[in-house]
């Protein structure tokens, strides 16, 4: 066997990653976002680093070229980068947006609400928050309970404007944590319930 048949061989065993340097760039990234937005940040460095590492033993072993490689981890790195300040971004909105205070929110109901004893219960995204402290405009999501007198009928897509008390969800027993839980998973970072 020449040297010849033998790097084509060894590219043979890696042909969809050689073959597509586009695919190759767009699953590293979405890999690293995936990785920066599901795995706290000093696991983010080790598995981070570990591709790294593989990526570079690749290239060594001929099993890809220097540029698939270099895509590779660039791509990886890059959907680290941009999952890790999104995670950061909720995070601070988390802890910064006021808690325990009343505002007037605008925004666009996303979900379908649901009436339940005489509640509408929807997901609002809020585009701007007024509150004591100030005007937010940002883009951020509140769960809403609003009663109904307040509002006859809610649309998902409609536009409102509401004015109530915002609160961080908070669990008065277990069986209320998953559901604190799965608000925070979904970006809510409040809750806002109209005055009666």
């Amino acid at each position: 066997m020449d040297a010849g048949s033998v790097r084509r061989e060894r590219e043979r065993l890696l042909h969809a990653v050689n073959g597509r340097p586009l695919a190759t760039f767009c699953g590293s990234y979405l890999a690293g976002a995936s990785l920066g937005l599901t795995v706290s940040l000093p696991w983010v460095l080790h598995l981070g680093g570990l591709w790294t590492v593989a990526g570079w033993t690749c290239w060594r072993l001929r099993l890809c070229t220097l540029g698939i490689a270099l895509l590779s981890v660039a791509g990886m790195w890059l959907g680290v980068a941009s999952g890790v300040a999104h995670t950061r971004r909720d995070e601070l909105l988390w802890q910064n947006l006021p808690r325990d205070e009343a505002a007037v929110v605008w925004g666009e109901v996303v979900t379908e609400p649901v009436k339940r004893r005489e509640v509408w219960r929807f997901l609002l995204r809020a585009r701007r928050l007024h509150t004591p402290q100030g005007e937010w405009n940002l883009v951020t999501y509140v769960w809403m309970e609003v009663p109904a007198d307040r509002l006859t009928t809610v649309l998902a897509g409609e536009v409102l404007e509401l004015e109530g008390r915002l609160r961080e969800p908070q669990a008065r027993d277990a069986s209320q944590a998953s559901w604190v839980e799965y608000l925070r998973r979904r970006g809510v970072t409040r809750t806002l319930r109209p005055y009666r």
